[in-house]
């Protein structure tokens, strides 16, 4: 297993390895594009039944995962250091201070201001 998906050994070599679910789909289907990944309908990484494999490209497969709260965002990301109140503060005080000013006081970085200000980072949160 790796990351929770299955592996097998590749043929005819079996030097190589191959996600078991991109085997099963091109035994099914057939090839698999440049850059295209198989997602799992079902979110069981080590499924490799055909009906609940899909295609998609890496946005795609994020998209899929964000519509089934599978992706971490906001407080839920442990390596977060604000709060949703804290971001909604950060907004409230630029541009009357400035963003060097607000970093300082809530201990981050003068560039995570500047992308929660221009809604880079944080953009989901409503103010």
């Amino acid at each position: 297993m790796n990351n929770g998906h299955g592996r097998i050994a590749h043929w005819p070599t079996r030097k190589q390895r191959i996600i078991a679910s991109r085997a099963s789909w091109i035994l099914h289907f057939g090839p698999i594009a440049d850059g295209m990944f198989v997602c799992h309908k079902c979110d069981v990484r080590a499924c490799v039944r055909p009906d609940h494999l899909f295609l998609g490209n890496q946005k795609v497969n994020i998209q899929d995962a964000v519509s089934k709260g599978r992706m971490g965002r906001g407080t839920k990301v442990n390596t977060n250091k604000l709060s949703e109140d804290q971001v909604r503060y950060i907004r409230t005080q630029y541009p009357g201070r400035s963003q060097q000013h607000i970093a300082d006081e809530m201990g981050v970085s003068q560039v995570l201001v500047g992308l929660i200000v221009r809604r880079k980072s944080w953009a989901w949160l409503p103010d």
